[in-house]
């Protein structure tokens, strides 16, 4: 992982996601909108609040068209498309 010291949750209710997180110990706590389906986890990327990452896609969500940054739910947590990985814990 990227933040080896930080840490995400995330919460699902029905097709939307709310992540929260902290990077590093002691760092600011940060929460972002997602989507959530059966296999996979989007960070809905607000413009202006971070650099997309790699991977990032454009997707129209609520009829707009905004930047999405989706992971693969695998067995053992998130695997995202700029190669980093979140370990379930």
């Amino acid at each position: 992982p990227n933040h080896v010291n930080g840490w995400r949750k995330i919460k699902v209710t029905g097709d939307r996601a709310r992540i929260t997180g902290q990077d590093d110990p002691g760092g600011p706590v940060w929460s972002i909108k997602g989507l959530a389906t059966d296999s996979t986890i989007a960070l809905l990327v607000e413009p202006g609040s971070v650099q997309p990452p790699a991977g990032t896609t454009m997707e129209s969500v609520d009829d707009v068209i905004v930047p999405v940054f989706r992971g693969d739910i695998v067995a053992d947590g998130i695997k995202w498309p700029d190669g980093n990985k979140w370990q379930r814990r």
